[in-house]
């Protein structure tokens, strides 16, 4: 009976144990230092921008926890008017267990196959970051980059988690994004679903903003539309950075017609399930925009 009670005891001390732990990881996101750290095999491919002392008066500031990213997680500024992304480089690490098993298990060419996944991923999305700052700054907001581990910053920043605990790291040793702090587009729309002249201004930039990237060769391969953007003083901008890549021929009046349709699919929805009228407000714009553009 004794060592029933006992088996008891421990059983539910690790039970609780794993629940706390459950919760912390939900309610952090599971972020961790460690988890920004740069991977291994990426080192000076893309160099890093000159910063200038307005970036410095930013990231003078502290940031607090505000969300995680696909890509990212997020800290918005004490002042609430930028947010300092940081590279979740452990999603493109190869997991700890195969990376320490492949050669005794013979599973070299699966480690081979998701390693070069994982590299393959990681470029894309370092790739776009750049096609942000150096094509798209009006489109995004995007203020300064930083991609590789260097020492010429000689900067810290004092980040605060989801418990307010601190963290005084320095930006030399890590991959982050400085951005201006746009709120949800997604929560803009839903608070004025009856006021159509905002709807309707709100649509408008909207589109505005995607002809614009078209016009410069780059599409956002990421079509939810409505989820990856934010709006700054009453114009939209794209807050998520990590899907931008060039397309040949954008120019050609169907290739223009069909992307454009293509990554509108979301805001359709939207439009088709709160404001139908708004629906046809679109269809109209992007015709008046495709005839404008002097498609070929």
């Amino acid at each position: 009976m004794k060592k029933f009670i006992i088996s008891i005891k421990i059983l539910s001390l690790i039970v609780i144990s794993s629940l706390c732990i459950k919760f912390y990881q939900l309610y952090t996101d599971g972020f961790r230092i460690d988890k920004i750290n740069f991977v291994s095999f990426y080192n000076n491919k893309i160099q890093n921008e000159d910063q200038s002392n307005e970036i410095d008066e930013i990231i003078s500031q502290r940031f607090k926890y505000l969300s995680k990213g696909c890509q990212t997680y997020v800290f918005i500024s004490e002042d609430e008017n930028y947010v300092l992304k940081f590279i979740r480089f452990h999603r493109y690490k190869v997991p700890f267990w195969l990376d320490n098993l492949h050669s005794k298990y013979f599973l070299d060419n699966y480690y081979n196959k998701i390693k070069k996944h994982k590299e393959k991923l990681f470029l894309q999305s370092i790739n776009s970051y750049k096609i942000a700052f150096d094509y798209l700054k009006d489109e995004t907001k995007i203020l300064y980059i930083h991609l590789n581990q260097t020492n010429n910053l000689n900067k810290k920043v004092t980040l605060l988690d989801k418990f307010n605990q601190k963290y005084k790291i320095n930006l030399d040793d890590y991959g982050f994004i400085l951005q201006k702090k746009a709120d949800s587009l997604s929560k803009h729309l839903q608070n004025n679903k009856n006021n159509k002249t905002i709807l309707q201004k709100t649509t408008l930039s909207f589109i505005n903003l995607t002809d614009s990237i078209y016009k410069k060769g780059f599409i956002n391969s990421d079509y939810n539309c409505i989820k990856n953007a934010g709006i700054i003083e009453n114009t939209v901008i794209f807050t998520d950075l990590g899907s931008f890549k060039k397309i040949e021929n954008l120019n050609n009046k169907f290739i223009y017609e069909r992307e454009f349709n293509k990554f509108i699919k979301y805001y359709k929805r939207w439009t088709n399930k709160y404001s139908p009228d708004l629906t046809v407000f679109l269809d109209e714009k992007i015709y008046e925009k495709s005839k404008k553009s002097n498609l070929k």
